[in-house]
């Protein structure tokens, strides 16, 4: 089991083998810029690239099925880069590592420096990114109306989110009020995805589906239909009044710990304080819809 007693944000995923495959000055004429003749005449643009992947199963197989075709990245650089004209350096590559990710699930990042070889005024700007496919947990909780069917709901909207693959799930447990005492039990939920997303595009994403399954209403610890939560976001740690990273009560909340753990990830409590609260597993039958 991961521990990530002292920096939950650090890595979620089990130790493995990692290769980079390196590409340079892969070239094609394209469409790039805001003036007038760069919006008309293709112009030479150079792409280097590193991309991370993990190599084991190919690495004992020695099949290409198992790996990463760098004939088939090359050519999706060269397809991707002449599909459509692009204004700013900024979202060709940022587009470009996002569509990279999601056309070759194997890997896990990608870093791109684009380069305009005949900008004007003879310059010719280099632009660099990187972006990763991150795994994230996320917290769901019901307390109101059809609480199993709020969370399934919720879980095959979040599968669906762009950019986003949902890769394991915790148990179903019921547990008592915290906070605001005088309401119904919760049902909680965790939930393991990959996104490529960044946080606030997918805590954007989280709060619309809360909005889906009903304005909350009453206190802010109150009942509510749905409550999504970003728990950990592999490599991100902040505070700010939109999101904190990792969840500030991931220690105090003994559900969220026995999720985690079914999801192979070790978070000690803060106290020994946590453990008293009440929290039971529930046994679903397939297709029941409540409690």
């Amino acid at each position: 089991m991961r521990s990530v007693a002292d920096e939950p944000w650090l890595s979620l995923r089990p130790p493995q083998p990692l290769g980079k495959i390196s590409l340079s000055r892969v070239r094609v004429l394209a469409l790039c810029g805001v003036e007038d003749w760069e919006r008309r005449t293709p112009q030479p643009i150079s792409v280097d690239g590193e991309f991370t992947y993990a190599i084991g199963t190919c690495a004992h197989s020695d099949a290409l099925a198992d790996a990463v075709d760098y004939a088939a990245l090359v050519e999706f650089l060269r397809n991707f880069l002449t599909s459509r004209p692009f204004s700013l350096l900024e979202n060709l590559v940022f587009s470009l590592c996002r569509s990279v990710l999601a056309a070759f699930p194997p890997l896990l990042q990608v870093q791109l420096s684009v380069c305009k070889l005949l900008a004007c005024n003879g310059l010719a700007p280099t632009l660099s990114f990187g972006l990763r496919r991150s795994p994230v947990v996320l917290a769901l909780g019901s307390n109101l109306g059809d609480r199993l069917g709020n969370l399934r709901a919720a879980e095959a909207a979040i599968a669906a989110i762009p950019h986003t693959a949902l890769r394991a799930v915790s148990s179903v447990h019921r547990t008592e009020p915290l906070l605001f005492r005088e309401q119904p039990e919760f049902l909680n939920r965790c939930l393991l995805v990959e996104t490529t997303l960044l946080p606030l595009e997918l805590l954007a994403h989280a709060q619309a589906i809360e909005r889906q399954r009903g304005e909350r209403t009453g206190p802010a610890k109150g009942p509510r239909q749905l409550d999504i939560d970003l728990l950990l976001f592999e490599g991100v740690s902040c505070r700010s009044r939109q999101l904190s990273l990792p969840h500030p009560a991931i220690r105090d909340r003994r559900f969220w710990i026995e999720e985690l753990a079914e999801l192979g990830i070790a978070i000690p409590p803060s106290d020994g304080s946590v453990l008293c609260q009440r929290c039971e597993a529930v046994a679903l039958e397939q297709g029941e819809m409540e409690l």
